[in-house]
């Protein structure tokens, strides 16, 4: 699908995000080797010189496991934990000149 992206619109910048840690623990695990292949991934996209970034959400800013409302959905503070992730991710792709106006 991010090829697809790529292909359509080449100059496009693709923000990925890692997945939410889980109380459930075989969900958890899943989890964890999910984001180390979004890990990867970015890593491979932005080797390639693709406008690619990752926001992390196992940053020290993103929601712990006390910011659930249930097994994997934030609450509302978790929600805003997120949302400031996000910000710090776009903020550093604007800062990198990733954000430009369709060719």
């Amino acid at each position: 699908m991010i090829n697809k992206i790529y292909q359509q619109s080449p100059g496009a910048t693709v923000i990925l995000t890692s997945i939410l840690a889980n109380k459930v623990p075989e969900q958890d695990a899943c989890r964890v080797k999910i984001n180390e292949q979004y890990a990867a991934l970015a890593t491979q996209f932005q080797q390639s010189g693709a406008k690619f970034a990752m926001v992390d959400m196992r940053s020290a800013d993103a929601p712990t496991l006390d910011d659930l409302a249930d097994t994997r959905h934030p609450n509302d503070g978790g929600y805003v934990k997120m949302a400031n992730v996000w910000l710090k991710g776009i903020q550093d792709v604007m800062s990198k000149g990733f954000i430009t106006l369709p060719a």
